[in-house]
């Protein structure tokens, strides 16, 4: 019994940091749309847990499974803000971006 938990548990880790992986890339997109061609620059890994991940620099934002995406407003430029409301990227499924 303790092999079939054994190989669950690298099943679910596995299947967790592909998912942290595609979140990251997502992330990265956001930057590159909403801070042009210089966002990869601003982008970085805050901290990722299950139930939140934050990404950024001068600019920061937030993914919860619950609430999608999120801009720190108080750590963005205003024009990135615009651009994150313009795009309406607060309701971006994970899957409408391609991570391949």
């Amino acid at each position: 019994m303790q092999l079939h938990n054994d190989i669950d548990h690298e099943f679910e880790t596995k299947e967790l940091a592909r998912i942290g992986a595609g979140i990251a890339q997502v992330a990265l997109q956001i930057f590159e749309r909403c801070a042009g061609p210089q966002g990869g620059r601003d982008f970085a890994i805050q901290f990722m847990r299950s139930d939140c991940a934050v990404f950024g620099s001068t600019n920061r934002i937030t993914w919860r499974p619950e609430s999608g995406w999120s801009i720190s407003e108080s750590h963005c430029t205003p024009s990135f803000i615009e651009r994150f409301k313009v795009l309406n990227l607060n309701n971006l499924p994970i899957d409408d971006i391609d991570i391949d």
